[in-house]
């Protein structure tokens, strides 16, 4: 598990060392590096999870519970 916990990091971070220098040429730098970043923690969150046995629940658990409390109004 600790390997890999360390594996992702790793490879989170040769994955930001080679977008980086790409991302900051862009046209609108700050937006496409906020989208950027915001997409890549949540994936790391994911993988995170994943990889210690915790995966997140299904979206489908949330839709279900929207649709049941929308119905019973």
């Amino acid at each position: 598990m600790v390997r890999d916990v360390i594996s992702i990091i790793a490879i989170f971070c040769i994955i930001i060392s080679i977008d980086l220098n790409m991302l900051a040429k862009a046209k609108n730098a700050k937006r496409t590096m906020s989208i950027y970043f915001t997409i890549l923690i949540v994936s790391f969150a994911i993988s995170l999870l994943q990889a210690i046995d915790k995966a997140p629940p299904s979206p489908d658990i949330y839709i279900e519970k929207a649709i049941d409390s929308f119905l019973s109004r």
